[in-house]
């Protein structure tokens, strides 16, 4: 292996930034204690760890550190091993695992880049990130429209009692 590991952020306010991992173990958090400081509100002091695989990867640890959870790739995770290009969310940050080596991706092709630095990254596909419980099986049209109209029957209920409340203070 040439290189060592990166973790790249990829969320807004510090887009682009990476830590070169090169040590056994890194603490991940909002305090200026922790080895890989990510000041956002999302993130707890201490939100998790990340430990060197006899490999040279690494292993993202969250046990019960962090308050909003860390996840890998979207599913919450309280260890898990990682491979090149996945995601790692810290709260509301996300970062890049970057890693080139003989181990395949755990993600799929993607259609969506981000250029940092005129080198290309290609980010991975995401289509709904709310954890697997919460995404909706269920894509009935049926469903749908009853779910449209019964959100409509609620909003003209609301108007017209906002209009009869109104019309009584007029009175009034």
């Amino acid at each position: 292996m040439d290189a060592n590991p990166k973790l790249v952020v990829l969320s807004e306010q510090l887009r682009g930034q990476a830590f070169e991992l090169t040590e056994d173990r890194y603490t991940i958090g909002r305090s200026d204690d922790t080895d890989i400081c990510i000041v956002d509100p999302t993130v707890s002091g201490l939100h998790c760890e990340l430990l060197r695989n006899e490999d040279g990867s690494y292993t993202a640890v969250d046990e019960e550190y962090s308050t909003n959870g860390t996840r890998v790739n979207g599913a919450v995770i309280s260890r898990q091993s990682l491979v090149n290009s996945d995601i790692l969310q810290v709260g509301g940050v996300e970062c890049m695992y970057d890693f080139e080596q003989d181990t395949p991706s755990s993600v799929i092709s993607t259609q969506t880049q981000i250029t940092i630095e005129e080198e290309v990254i290609q980010a991975n596909p995401r289509t709904n990130l709310a954890p697997e419980q919460l995404q909706s099986k269920d894509d009935n049209p049926v469903v749908k429209l009853a779910f449209k109209i019964l959100i409509g029957v609620l909003a003209l209920v609301v108007l017209g009692l906002s209009f009869y409340l109104i019309v009584k203070i007029a009175e009034g």
